[in-house]
């Protein structure tokens, strides 16, 4: 049924967790440094940058 198949996890918020520490590993892992982490998570720099932004770390 329908009640069955609704799942008590928020997708977004998930998703925002891992990000989050994924994220503030790879800083922590290049010294705070913003272009390492991003080339250590295969992103481009901005884009890791807006993620930042949108999920509040500072680096």
């Amino acid at each position: 049924s329908e009640e069955e198949a609704r799942c008590d996890i928020d997708l977004v918020a998930t998703l925002d967790l891992v990000e989050t520490n994924m994220i503030t590993r790879a800083l922590a892992e290049n010294g705070n440094n913003v272009s390492a982490a991003a080339r250590s998570l295969g992103l481009p720099r901005q884009t890791l940058q807006n993620r930042m932004k949108r999920l509040g770390i500072k680096a």
